[in-house]
């Protein structure tokens, strides 16, 4: 019995390891962006597309990760991912032009985000129900957390080893983490295939793309998430420039404004126990719309400081952070089959929604901080709207189908 228990606490903490990948991917190197645009002889809004790139690999990640899974199995995509997450991170490390750490980058994080998909259907098979939420619980504490504390390692890891460095660091922790998830998972049996057809994803994409609810917290995470990403993607070059932050200065008010995320995950979960998703989505729409319309305000009316940047952006990932998971659990509610694939689908949109506002806001350059809170703040204001305009299209229909 002891050892079942101790198999099964080895097998949680593997996959908190692996959850957390995808955003040590991304928040590590934020801080030496500025370094890796002067070593590399770019501008800074090109070190910043490779976030950009970084993402698009990301979408196609999650988008894959589930079919994958349904055909060989969550533990064996996990690993499969792993290894190539390794691959490009040391392809990373050694670039010498931006082609090639884009294509690293890519690499990286088609490899490296897996986890996201996996963790959970891992979950879903080898725990009984009972257990399942207070897992779920926990991977969604280490993902919100880790945003908190990757750019601050980057940032203390910076002047040691430089950005190349930070790369190499990247590929040992990931190895470390395939290597302990190779061992915990051992005991996983291998599931059977019964991916969907190739052929019939299509089919199942249109199929979710056509229902209200599917529509509605889709477009609510991917409207959250762009206002969170072109923060993270586009920050670095007008608060270490403009403002004039040290990479540490700059990591330490990133991982800070994480704090909001991370209040707004614990919120949600709370309301959850009495309020119904819809309305805590509602609600947190309208907190980030309140934070949006501060920070534009502020950035507009005063002279741009890190106070006026950061103070509405704890507000706005505040909402951020009661949205995501609402919208996620608002998702299982929506789809009833194709699990694996339906799954995909919708993380596929979040991140694309993000990659995509953050490539169109890294087009205006050189980017003030004035301009970057008008693009963080546009898609907080518009979300309330068009969730209020959409959930009362839902109610009409629900309406006149009853009676």
């Amino acid at each position: 019995m002891r050892k079942i228990e101790t198999s099964q606490q080895q097998l949680t903490l593997a996959l908190v390891s692996a959850v957390v990948v995808p955003q040590l991917g991304m928040g590590m190197i934020v801080p030496a962006l500025p370094e890796l645009a002067t070593s590399l002889r770019l501008s800074t809004s090109l070190a910043q597309d490779t976030l950009i790139v970084y993402m698009v690999g990301y979408a196609i990640s999650v988008l894959l990760a589930g079919w994958l899974a349904d055909r060989f199995g969550p533990r064996r995509v996990q690993i499969g991912g792993l290894i190539l997450a390794v691959f490009g991170a040391c392809l990373a490390a050694q670039a010498h032009n931006i082609l090639l750490l884009m294509v690293a980058r890519f690499i990286q994080a088609v490899g490296g985000c897996a986890g996201t998909v996996t963790a959970r259907l891992i979950v879903s098979r080898e725990y009984v129900p009972q257990r399942r939420m207070p897992i779920l619980t926990t991977l969604s504490s280490a993902i919100a957390i880790t945003p908190c504390l990757a750019p601050l390692a980057g940032s203390a890891l910076l002047p040691l080893v430089g950005w190349r460095g930070i790369f190499g660091m990247m590929a040992l922790l990931t190895l470390m983490i395939l290597v302990f998830f190779t061992f915990a998972s051992r005991h996983l049996a291998a599931a059977p295939s019964n991916a969907v057809p190739l052929h019939r994803l299509g089919t199942i994409y249109r199929r979710n793309l056509r229902l209200p609810l599917f529509r509605l917290y889709a477009l609510s995470i991917c409207f959250a998430w762009m206002a969170w990403f072109v923060f993270v993607s586009c920050s670095s070059g007008p608060m270490q420039q403009q403002l004039g932050l040290t990479p540490q200065q700059y990591a330490a008010l990133l991982s800070a404004s994480a704090i909001g995320y991370v209040a707004g995950s614990m919120l949600a979960r709370r309301m959850a126990i009495r309020r119904d998703i819809d309305l805590i989505i509602q609600w947190a729409a309208g907190i980030g719309a309140f934070g949006g319309a501060l920070l534009v305000a502020l950035n507009l009316i005063l002279t741009p400081t890190s106070l006026t940047l950061m103070a509405p952006m704890l507000i706005i990932l505040l909402s951020v952070g009661m949205v995501i998971p609402a919208t996620q659990a608002g998702l299982l509610r929506s789809v009833t089959e194709d699990a694996g694939a339906s799954s995909g689908l919708f993380f596929f949109l979040q991140m694309m929604a993000g990659a995509t506002w953050a490539a169109i806001s890294n087009l205006w350059q050189p980017m003030s901080v004035s301009l970057l809170a008008i693009l963080i703040a546009t898609p907080a204001l518009l979300l309330p709207f068009l969730f209020n305009r959409m959930h009362a299209r839902l109610r009409v229909s629900d309406k006149d189908f009853s009676g």
